[in-house]
């Protein structure tokens, strides 16, 4: 805990988290004999080490905003022009490998506009917090849980969570339940004394992976078809890829769908 206390001051971070179900099971004849099915949940901080720190001098005026504007039009048309060419390039009435005039420089990607860095220095580290026996079901057990976690990486005292929430972005990121009740306790805390306890410090972000999940789910119930006429029905037969006729949610229904 002591590397990701440190991490967190000195880069910008994120934190994830959501409800965990654990059970606990009696394999022998004892008194306390009865299994439990516990509730919990659990938190993931991620550090960016190369993320820049955001902080604004000063709030963008309208003459900024067209400034802006201005100067980032040049490559967005250039990048508009080459994805009508690269809708030619790559149409099936057209053979761009034996093309004579393929390697001209007017038919090259423009260069990346924010390309991603490689390399180990550029490695996204993730810590596990400990996980806390309360259940993620109400908006008071959410408003503890921020606590508790912001407990566990350091802020403890009410002057430390009050210098937190002035000196600190922090980004939620969960499920549709999660970003629910923190988008209400932001809105419930709206009037409260500092800007620790009216959660000045957080954006809330949804978590991507449950989009896809509900994205790969619509596709799924609009093109499943049938085994004998055309869809997704068809394909799943002919590459005998199984349990893919119904949507799951536990297993790797989707990992395999994705496949």
């Amino acid at each position: 805990m002591t590397e990701v206390v440190q991490k967190i001051k000195a880069h910008p971070w994120m934190i994830s988290y959501d409800n965990i179900n654990i059970p606990f099971c009696v394999f022998s004849q004892c008194i306390d004999n009865q299994g439990e099915f516990g509730n919990g949940t659990a938190a993931t901080v991620y550090v960016k080490r190369d993320a820049p720190h955001l902080r604004m001098q000063a709030p963008l005026t309208e003459f900024d905003i067209l400034e802006l504007g201005q100067e980032t039009y040049p490559p967005i048309q250039e990048r508009m022009k080459y994805t009508v060419l690269q809708t030619l390039l790559d149409a099936s009435e057209f053979s761009f490998k034996t093309y004579k005039d393929k390697k001209n420089l007017a038919l090259k990607p423009p260069p990346s506009a924010d390309q991603m860095p490689i390399g180990e220095d550029h490695i996204t580290l993730q810590w596990i917090l400990g996980t806390l026996d309360i259940a993620e079901a109400s908006y008071e057990d959410n408003n503890h849980l921020i606590d508790e976690w912001l407990q566990q990486l350091g802020w403890t005292t009410a002057a430390e969570k009050q210098k937190f929430a002035s000196d600190k972005v922090v980004t939620w990121i969960g499920d549709q339940l999660t970003m629910d009740r923190l988008r209400h306790l932001y809105i419930f805390h709206g009037s409260d004394d500092n800007s620790y306890d009216h959660m000045d410090y957080s954006v809330l972000m949804f978590g991507w992976f449950h989009l896809q999940m509900a994205h790969a789910n619509s596709l799924h119930k609009q093109y499943l078809g049938t085994s004998k006429g055309q869809g997704l029905q068809h394909a799943f037969n002919l590459l005998n890829w199984k349990g893919l006729n119904k949507v799951m949610t536990q297993g790797p229904f989707h990992h395999n769908l994705n496949g």
